[in-house]
This record gives structure tokens, sequence and C-alpha cells, in this order.
């Protein structure tokens, strides 16, 4: 049996970013109240002035393009040095799917050797964007919005992905729909069918795909959209005619289970 990896970490994610701060924010802060020398509110104002001591908040500057590696040298001084005031540190980390490559990877250093009493928090709105095995090391939470869909019945999920791909042609919306819901049957007659419109498909299935993770928060359902999210930027480049990539997006969909 594989053996599980340490969640060492979280991720608070959503559609909004403002939100999807103020959760990890109000953790942090929860977690560094715990044998703390001031009030919890005192913690919360010079958190959000961003003055205090046991606090790291880091995001990209108006000036980059990407959170550097500077910015997560400076989580690993911060971490290492000693502690402002008594009490627990947190290091929060707004929209890491904009960290380099090289930040990444020092982020994932840090959630493979976690340090004591620090709590490590990171942001995204575009979570399949962030490192899988950033992923895997956190605990992932979803920060829902009130205007997001119900789950309860089929028309929702139509609803949803046509408010999503309005530009796409109305027949080729409901024609993958019905593709999919039958269980991605004659999959090779279909791709043969369709195969000019492959790029739409590919947001339909992504699309699709994503609602379902977001309904049921299967593991599975988030694996299948990350392999669909790959086959997209290897069919735009090397599959032009469309049919392999189609093919290989059906027999993803017709797995799922």
């Amino acid at each position: 049996m594989e053996r599980a990896v340490e969640l060492t970490g979280i991720i608070y994610h959503g559609s909004d970013d403002d939100m999807v701060w103020s959760r990890a924010r109000g953790t942090a802060i929860e977690h560094m109240r715990v044998d703390a020398a001031v009030e919890e509110s005192v913690i919360e104002k010079n958190v959000s002035a961003g003055t205090y001591p046991n606090c790291l908040c880091v995001k990209r500057s108006d000036e980059q393009s990407e959170i550097s590696i500077e910015s997560t040298r400076k989580i690993i001084e911060f971490l290492s040095q000693k502690r402002g005031i008594p009490g627990k540190l947190a290091v929060i980390v707004r929209n890491c799917d904009e960290m380099s490559k090289s930040a990444a990877n020092a982020i994932l250093k840090i959630l493979e050797e976690p340090p004591s009493d620090a709590m490590v928090i990171l942001t995204t709105t575009r979570l399949f964007s962030v490192l899988p095995t950033i992923r895997s090391r956190c605990l992932k939470i979803r920060v829902r919005t009130g205007n997001e869909f119900a789950i309860s019945a089929a028309q929702d999920m139509d609803s949803y992905i046509r408010m999503r791909l309005r530009k796409i042609e109305p027949t080729l919306i409901n024609s993958i729909i019905c593709f999919i819901k039958s269980g991605c049957r004659d999959f090779t007659g279909f791709s043969k069918q369709n195969a000019e419109h492959m790029r739409e498909f590919l947001e339909v299935a992504i699309c699709y795909c994503s609602f379902l993770c977001f309904s049921t928060g299967e593991a599975a359902v988030a694996n299948m959209v990350l392999q669909l999210q790959r086959l997209t930027t290897l069919a735009l480049t090397t599959h032009p005619d469309g049919q392999a990539a189609i093919l290989a997006a059906c027999n993803i969909l017709r797995n799922r289970s």
C-alpha cells in the first residue's frame, strides 16, 4: 500500500480572492493566539496592519510578474530566527499559484520539513495551477461564495456548463453533455464526428469534471481534471487534427469511475 503523505500545510481556495484571504488570515490568527502574550484583538489588528512580529504574509508585488525565490527565502529566515514575542508563528502566501518554479520548490521544501509551532497557509483562486506535490502536502479547504451553484439536480449542471461556455455553439454543448451523461459510449465514433471541435470539447469536458469535483470533492475526479488540463496543452501542440486528443479525452471520461 502506498504511504500517505503527511499534511503539513493548508490551502484555502475558491473563486473570491478576498474571501479566501480572509479565511486564511483568520486561521492564522486562531493559531497564533494560542500561548500568545497579547489579546486576540491585538493580534488581529497588527496582522491586518502587517506589523505582528510572529506573522509573515507573502504575495506578489505590483512590480513583479510572480512571487520570487527571494520572497520564499524571507520565509525560511523568518521561521529560523528568534521569535519577536512569545507564541506560535504563521506564514501566509497569498495567490500561491503565482510563485515562480524556484519559489514553489522552496515552499515544498518547507512543507516537507515543517517547523515546530509554525503554520504554513497558502491561498489560491486556481487550485489546479498549484504544484501537485504542494497540494498533496496540504489540507485543501474550499471557501464557497454565496452565488456558487447548488448541486442538487442534473439541470443545475447543464445550466452551469452553459453559463461558463456561452461562446461555444449550443448544439455542440448539448451534444457533448449528452455524450458524457451516456457514460461516453461509442467514444470512438464521437471523436471522429467532432474532431474539428477538439478545443471546445476539452473546454466542456474540463468544465464538467471541475463541476463534479466541486460537488463531490472526490480525489479521482480532481485527478481527472488534471489529466484533461494536461491533455489540452498536449493536444494543441501535437495533435493539430484534434481526433487523437478527443479520443484520449473520451477514454479519461469513460474510465472516470
